[in-house]
């Protein structure tokens, strides 16, 4: 990775243009070609430097409701378990942890009833002996930018 691509790396965390042709436009702050950057970006997904380019929303604001939720399975049925998880659209996220709770995974829907429908589906899966759902009380927002350039900001 050279400064060129830390630039990028930086340029697209916070601050990706809204615009019909987004490279171009980094492009040309940058001082580059348009295809230069799109070559970029896509060796740095390919390398899994950038794992995924996408927009947040606000999932309140667009009626969703979201939960973090933990499950244990037993070891024998953790892959299963996982994979199953993984088969619905409304899970963002799914990480194995090391922990009696070894499963952790985020859901997004559009509303308590398709979370609490999920959750029993799990809840009815071979090898899973607890599921539990713990939505957020209060919200906290945070910014992670990596600032991949050095160069302070």
């Amino acid at each position: 990775m050279d400064a060129l691509d830390s630039r990028i790396i930086d340029k697209i965390q916070s601050d990706f243009p809204l615009d019909e042709r987004p490279f171009q436009v980094i492009a040309e702050e940058f001082g580059v070609l348009e295809s230069e950057v799109i070559e970029r970006v896509a060796r740095l997904q390919e390398t899994g430097t950038i794992r995924e380019i996408g927009p947040v929303f606000d999932l309140k604001k667009l009626g969703y409701t979201s939960t973090l939720c933990a499950a244990r399975a037993d070891e024998a049925h953790t892959e299963d378990v996982a994979a199953f998880i993984n088969t619905f659209d409304e899970v963002t996220h799914n990480y194995l942890r090391e922990d009696p709770l070894n499963i952790w995974f985020t859901l997004i829907a559009p509303d308590a009833d398709r979370i609490e429908a999920i959750l029993n589906a799990i809840r009815e899966r071979e090898g899973v002996t607890e599921v539990l759902s713990l939505p957020a009380t209060r919200l906290f927002k945070i910014k992670v930018q990596f600032n991949t350039a050095g160069d302070g900001e």
